[in-house]
């Protein structure tokens, strides 16, 4: 169960990437954007979950 939580900004990391990627954005732009749209999708996640993952990182 923990892992899962662990990996969970990773992954959404990955698919914002390959999304952003995937829409013609030059790099700088792709890094800005993905950070934030990996952020809002962990901050959608429930308080217990968002918790197992700040102090994991």
């Amino acid at each position: 169960m923990h892992m899962v939580n662990y990996m969970f900004p990773a992954r959404a990391l990955a698919s914002c990437l390959w999304a952003l990627t995937r829409a013609g954005l030059d790099s700088k732009e792709i890094a800005e954007k993905a950070v934030l749209c990996a952020r809002d999708r962990v901050m959608e996640m429930t308080p217990q979950d968002a918790t197992t993952i700040t102090w994991a990182l």
